[in-house]
C-alpha cells in the first residue's frame, strides 16, 4: 500500500507543476480576456468607420500602430502573435470597426470592417500597449533635464553629480556659489558630457525586456471575434517550481507517512489472524473442544473463523463418534473373547485337540491384551478415567518381574518408590515395559526404581536387545507402531503396548523417553512427578 501511495505521490509530484502552471496561466488569459471584454463594451468609438476610408484611417492610426509595432518587433515581442497568422500578418483592433493590418516588414493599412469580414484573430491596440509596458518600452522618452525655478542651481548641481561620473567638485564649490548672484557658468564641453552621460543612462536603463518566451499568446473569443491574448508568465515559474520543490520534499515524508500507516492497519487488521494461529497451533487430538477466537469486525477475517469453527464442531464430531466405537467395539469383543478362552482352555486335556486349543488359546489372550490396551486407550481419549490415588510401583514392580518370560529380569536396582495413579494402569505401564523389554532382549533384562530428592520418582528397563535407532526413539510411542521385523506382529507386538505406556505416563503429569541401553539394547525411562504435589 505504501509502495502505491508513493508511485501516487511521485507522479502527482511529477505532472502538478504542468497542471498548475497551465492553470495559472489560463487564469491569467481569463483575467485578459474578461478585461478586453469589459474595455471594448465601455469605450466609446473615436470614429464613425463607416465615414472614413483606408486612406483617411490609415493616416488616422496608422502612426501609433507604425510605431507601437516597430518598438516591439525590435525586441522580438510580436513574433509568437505573427505566428498565429499563415503570413504573418498582425490584424490590430484599433476602434470599433476599425483594424490595422501590419504586414511582417512593418507597413501598415488601416480599414474599416463595417461591411468586410475578417476572419484572422486579431490583438487590440491596449493589448499592444500592455505587451510595450511588459518589455518596458513605454518608459523610452527623451532624456529633458528639467530645473525647478524655485530651487537653487546649487541643489540642481548636487542631484546631478550624483549621476554622473563627470567631475563637477569645481563648479560645487560654496565660495564660488556665495559670490555668483547669477548661478554658475558651466562649460559647454562639460555640459555636454554630462548630457551624453545622461542619454546613455537613459538609454541603457529604461528598457528591461522580458524573453519572449515569457509571453503566452493564445486565441480567445471576445466579444463574439477571436482574439489574440497575452500573458506574461512573469512570477508563474517562480510558483511552479516552490510548488515543485514542496512535492518533491513531500514524496519521501508521505511515503513514510503511508508506511507508518500501513504497518499500523495491518497489524490492527492482522491481529485477530495472529491470535486464530495461536489458537490453532494449541489444538491437538485431545483438544478438540476448543476453538479459535472470532473478532467483532464482522469481515472477512470473521467469516473464516466461524468456518474454522465449524470445521472444528465436524471434526470433534467424527473423533467422538470414531472413539467411541472403539470404546463399543473393545467393550463387545471381551465376552466372546472370554467364550473363546474359556473353550479352548476346556480342550486342552484332549490330546488330539490340544496343540489346536493352544494356538486358540494364545491367540485369544493375545486378542484380550489388544481389546484392553484399545480400551484403555478409549478411556484416556474420552477422559472416563477413575480418580487417582497413592500406589507403591516398587510392589507392582516386583509381581511383574516374578511371571515368568522368555530371559529372566534383574530387579536389583528397584528401591521404594510412589506414584499417584490408578494401580491397574501402572500395572499396565510395567507389564508393557517388561514384556517389550523381554521380547528384544538376548539374554537379560534390568529394572531400576529409584526416589529423588524433590520427590519425582524413576522408573528404567533395560535390555541387551538390537536397540531402538535414533530417528524412531519418538515414533514408538506412536499407535501401532512396528519399527522392523524384529518388532513384527509374528513376535507377539500389536504396535500398542508402548503407546498405552506414554497415554498412561503422561496422563499423570509424567514422561517417557527412549534411549540406547548400557547393556547394548534399548532403555525406557519414565519419570513420575512427586505423588504429595498437586
Amino acid at each position: 500500500m505504501s509502495l502505491i501511495v508513493g508511485v501516487i505521490v511521485l507522479f502527482a509530484a511529477l505532472i502538478a507543476p504542468t497542471v498548475v502552471e497551465n492553470s495559472l496561466i489560463d487564469d491569467r488569459l481569463d483575467a485578459q480576456r474578461d478585461l478586453e471584454s469589459s474595455e471594448l463594451a465601455a469605450r466609446t468609438p473615436l470614429v464613425d468607420a463607416g465615414q472614413f476610408g483606408t486612406a483617411e484611417l490609415t493616416a488616422l492610426f496608422g502612426p501609433e500602430i507604425v510605431q507601437l509595432t516597430a518598438d516591439l518587433d525590435a525586441v522580438g515581442a510580436l513574433e509568437p502573435l505573427r505566428e498565429v497568422d499563415p503570413e504573418h500578418n498582425l490584424y490590430v483592433l484599433c476602434d470599433r470597426n476599425v483594424v490595422a493590418i501590419v504586414d511582417d516588414s512593418g507597413k501598415v493599412r488601416v480599414q474599416s470592417t463595417v461591411n468586410r469580414t475578417i476572419d484572422a484573430p486579431m490583438v487590440s491596440r491596449q493589448r499592444l500597449i500592455r505587451l510595450a509596458a511588459d518589455y518596458g518600452l513605454d518608459d523610452q522618452e527623451p532624456i529633458t533635464v528639467f530645473v525647478d525655478s524655485t530651487a537653487s542651481f546649487e541643489t540642481f548641481l548636487y542631484e546631478l553629480a550624483q549621476r554622473v561620473s563627470v567631475d563637477l567638485e569645481e563648479y560645487l564649490d560654496p565660495e564660488v556659489f556665495g559670490d555668483a548672484e547669477d548661478g554658475v557658468t558651466i562649460p559647454r564641453y562639460v555640459w555636454e558630457a554630462v548630457r551624453g552621460e545622461l542619454d546613455a543612462a537613459s538609454a541603457a536603463g529604461t528598457v528591461v525586456a522580458a524573453r519572449p518566451e515569457s509571453i503566452i499568446v493564445e486565441t480567445r473569443t471576445v466579444a463574439g471575434s477571436p482574439m489574440l491574448l497575452t500573458a506574461s508568465t512573469d512570477g508563474i515559474e517562480n510558483s511552479v517550481r516552490r510548488i515543485q520543490v514542496l512535492l518533491w520534499l513531500a514524496v519521501p515524508v508521505v511515503m513514510a507517512a503511508a508506511a507508518l500507516l500501513t504497518w499500523m492497519l495491518a497489524g490492527r487488521s492482522l491481529r485477530p489472524v495472529a491470535a486464530i494461529t495461536a489458537r490453532t497451533r494449541e489444538i491437538r487430538s485431545s483438544t478438540l473442544g476448543e476453538r479459535v477466537p472470532v473478532p467483532r469486525s464482522d469481515d472477512e477475517i470473521a467469516a473464516l473463523a466461524v468456518e474454522m469453527n465449524t470445521m472444528l464442531d465436524r471434526v470433534q464430531r467424527e473423533d467422538e463418534r470414531r472413539r467411541q466405537f472403539v470404546s463399543d467395539a473393545s467393550h463387545e469383543l471381551r465376552s466372546p473373547l472370554a467364550t473363546i478362552r474359556a473353550q479352548a482352555e476346556a480342550a486342552l486335556p484332549d490330546t488330539e485337540q490340544h496343540e489346536l486349543a493352544a494356538g486358540i488359546l494364545a491367540e485369544a489372550e493375545r486378542m484380550s491384551a489388544l481389546v484392553d490396551d484399545l480400551l484403555a486407550l478409549a478411556r484416556h481419549d474420552e477422559k472416563r478415567t477413575a480418580p487417582n490415588g497413592v500406589v507403591d510401583l516398587d510392589d507392582i514392580v516386583y509381581t511383574e518381574a516374578a511371571r515368568a518370560r522368555r530371559v529372566p529380569v534383574d530387579v536389583s536396582g528397584v528401591s521404594a518408590g510412589q506414584v499417584r495413579a490408578r494401580a491397574d494402569e501402572l500395572g499396565r505401564v510395567v507389564v508393557h515395559l517388561l514384556d517389550n523389554a523381554a521380547r528384544h532382549a538376548e539374554s537379560r533384562v534390568a529394572v531400576s526404581l529409584a526416589t529423588h530428592d524433590d520427590g519425582r520418582v524413576t522408573l528404567v528397563v533395560d535390555d541387551d536387545g538390537p536397540g531402538i535407532p535414533v530417528d524412531q526413539r519418538e515414533r514408538v510411542f506412536e499407535r501401532f507402531v512396528r519399527l522392523d521385523d524384529a518388532r513384527a506382529r509374528d513376535a507377539g507386538g500389536a504396535g500398542l503396548g508402548l503407546a498405552v505406556v506414554d497415554t498412561v505416563v503422561r496422563s499423570v503429569g509424567g514422561s517417557i523417553v527412549a534411549g540406547e541401553s548400557p547393556l547394548g539394547g534399548a532403555r525406557m525411562t519414565a519419570v513420575f512427578p512427586d505423588p504429595t504435589a498437586r
